[in-house]
């Protein structure tokens, strides 16, 4: 009877033939690793130094475009290099079994920033070029990938230059989704129902200055004209919801020690608020006084009045 020729062969390999084999299959892999390393940075680098070189794109696209290659290549870096050692990886997976809570433990913050990339991506909260808020931090987005999310910090809402950049570019990690609250101001990344509020003492009269922040407010706000309109019109319409109305509005109130505040709300381009926040409280101090000169001089002549009758009747 014939001997099989294969099974001869296999006989006739020693254990060192083995053992040379799985050295060469090992170098295999380790010098696949690296080319694949090499390739997928090589292309990232072309494709983003590609992309800036293209003019006619705007620069919120570029970092946009940006986040999105590398984001992308790091994905398919990973699923490449999992294929390439997927055999060492599942006996390795295997005789971690009795450690993994351990690693659960340890890798508990790695863990929570995917689940948080997995909840901006599932719910669509934000993106790049978009204005947050989250845990009292304000900025707008240049990058985020899987880890964490990148911001150019700016003023926040409320404050003496509201919007404007402080020079400052913040990391968070993306663990930070699922325990606060976020904030997205760009509606259309361009318009925001931006609000801030004044606080004078009780001495002047509210509807005075009710009046007067009022007028201000308009006539800051209406160069913007049939341009805030489309917008107002746009974002309700893809939001579905039935928004207030781009007129400036002035609501009077009072302060924790019982002075006059006022609260004002504008639908305004995001770059502008600061200025006309600026122009309309310049406004209102000039009002103010106005106010009180005129206040002083009824005293005044209250008092001459008064006087002249004293003297009268003597």
């Amino acid at each position: 009877m014939e001997s099989d020729p294969f099974q001869t062969l296999f006989q006739s390999l020693s254990y060192e033939h083995w053992a040379h084999v799985v050295d060469l299959l090992r170098e295999a892999q380790f010098f696949s690793t690296i080319a694949i390393i090499a390739a997928v940075f090589l292309v990232r680098w072309l494709a983003v130094r590609a992309m800036n070189r293209n003019e006619e794109l705007a620069a919120e696209n570029k970092r946009r475009w940006t986040s999105h290659i590398r984001n992308f290549s790091f994905l398919i870096l990973a699923i490449s290099l999992a294929l390439v050692w997927f055999p060492q990886l599942e006996t390795f997976a295997l005789s971690l079994t009795a450690f993994a809570l351990a690693i659960i433990i340890a890798t508990k913050e790695l863990i929570l920033c995917l689940s948080g990339s997995v909840l901006r991506a599932t719910t669509t909260a934000f993106s790049v070029g978009d204005l947050i808020e989250i845990d009292g931090v304000c900025g707008e987005v240049v990058e985020h990938n899987l880890m964490s999310t990148a911001i150019m910090e700016v003023h926040p809402q409320g404050a003496s230059e509201p919007y404007q950049l402080t020079g400052r570019r913040l990391v968070l990690p993306n663990s930070i989704l699922l325990s606060k609250q976020l904030v997205n101001y760009g509606l259309i990344r361009r318009y925001v129902f931006h609000r801030f509020e004044m606080d004078f003492d009780t001495a002047l009269d509210p509807a005075a200055m009710t009046a007067a922040i009022q007028a201000a407010a308009e006539r800051q706000t209406a160069a913007l004209g049939d341009v805030a309109q489309r917008y107002h019109a746009l974002v309700a319409s893809r939001s579905g919801l039935d928004l207030p109305g781009i007129a400036p509005r002035v609501t009077p109130g009072t302060t924790a020690i019982g002075g006059l505040s006022f609260t004002i709300t504008l639908f305004c381009p995001i770059k502008a608020a600061a200025e006309i926040q600026r122009e309309i409280a310049a406004e209102a101090l000039q009002a103010a006084h106005r106010l009180r000169q005129e206040a002083a001089a009824a005293k005044q002549a209250a008092r001459a009045a008064a006087l002249i009758e004293e003297e009268a009747g003597a």
